[in-house]
């Protein structure tokens, strides 16, 4: 499957044990397939099924709802192809 990828700012988390609580919300979002986060950039990278194109605005708002301000800082309409996974690395 191709999967289209996001990467959010969040405030708020400042620790490991948080981590959770973003996973947790994001993958409520429908479309989205795979979240990690990044406490020390403090961002969260969403990868999601790229025909739920508004998965990047409904992160942020689920995410800032639920006390974490998020927004979007980058999203693409390109695929990641995951037969393949070694062309990208996750955080």
């Amino acid at each position: 499957p191709k999967l289209a990828r996001c990467t959010l700012g969040i405030e708020g988390v400042c620790c490991q044990s948080e981590v959770p609580s973003v996973l947790s919300i994001c993958q409520e979002i429908p479309g989205v397939v795979k979240t990690s986060v990044s406490v020390v950039t403090r961002q969260v990278f969403i990868e999601h099924d790229p025909t739920f194109d508004q998965v990047p605005e409904t992160a942020a708002k689920a995410l800032t709802d639920g006390g974490f301000p998020s927004e979007v800082v980058k999203s693409t309409k390109r695929v990641v192809n995951l037969e393949n996974p070694s062309k990208y690395k996750s955080i």
